[in-house]
C-alpha cells in the first residue's frame, strides 16, 4: 500500500534522526518581510504527494541549457529535502532567499503579492520550463461549458483548459443585514460554481 507523503516524511525522519525526533514536527518556514503568501504556497504544494514527488525526481540535466530554470529547480528541490530532513523548527535565511531571487517579477522581492496569482506563476514557470509531465496532469484539466437555447432548446458546447479554479465562498445575511461568511466544504463550492445560470 502506497504511504501518503506524510507517512514517508515520518520514516525518512525516523531513519535519518532516530529517536531525537518526534514524528509528529513538522518544519516551517521562516517569514521574511511580506512574503507570508509564497510560504503558503510552498508548503501547500510540498505536501501535495505528486507535485512534490515530481519535483524531487528532476532530472536537473535536462535542464542544464536553461541557466534560469535549472537554478529555480534546484532551489525548489533544496527546500522540500529540508522540509523533510531539517532538524530544526523552520527554515530560514539563504535557502529562501535563493528561491525568490530566482523568481520573475513582482514576486521576486519581499511585497505581499496576491497567493492564488503566485501559484499560477510558478505551476506555469514548471511546465514551461522543467518538463515534468506529472505536474501538468495533477493541475490541469479541462471546463466544458454548455448553452443551452430556452427557445429553441439548441445546445452549444466548449472546452476550455484551465490550471486553477477560483471559486467564490456565498455571502449569506444575519439578522443585522451584515454580509458574512460561514464553513463551507468544496464540494459544495465547486457545485455552486458548475452550477447553471440565467443569461
Amino acid at each position: 500500500k502506497r504511504k501518503t507523503l506524510g507517512r514517508q516524511i515520518d520514516s525518512f525522519r525516523n531513519c535519518f534522526w532516530g529517536a531525537s525526533h518526534s514524528s509528529n514536527d513538522r518544519v516551517g518556514l521562516q517569514n521574511q518581510g511580506n512574503t507570508c503568501y509564497q510560504n503558503a504556497i510552498l508548503q501547500i504544494l510540498f505536501m501535495s504527494d505528486s507535485f512534490a514527488n515530481a519535483i524531487l525526481s528532476i532530472n536537473l540535466l535536462d535542464l542544464r541549457k536553461d541557466f534560469r530554470a535549472l537554478q529555480l529547480a534546484q532551489s525548489m528541490r533544496k527546500i522540500f529535502s529540508m522540509l523533510i530532513f531539517s532538524h530544526r523548527p523552520y527554515i530560514a535565511g539563504d535557502t529562501i532567499n535563493n528561491f525568490r531571487s530566482k523568481l520573475c517579477v513582482p514576486f521576486n522581492g519581499f511585497k505581499q503579492q496576491d497567493a492564488s496569482e503566485f501559484l499560477y506563476s510558478l505551476i506555469d514557470n514548471i511546465l514551461t520550463n522543467f518538463n515534468v509531465p506529472r505536474v501538468e496532469k495533477i493541475f490541469h484539466g479541462k471546463l466544458e461549458t454548455r448553452i443551452c437555447c430556452k427557445r429553441c432548446k439548441n445546445v452549444v458546447s466548449s472546452l476550455f483548459p484551465f490550471l486553477g479554479i477560483q471559486v467564490a465562498f456565498p455571502a449569506e445575511v444575519d439578522g443585522e443585514e451584515n454580509s458574512t461568511v460561514t464553513g463551507h466544504r468544496v464540494s459544495d463550492l465547486l457545485q455552486d460554481f458548475c452550477g447553471p445560470e440565467s443569461l
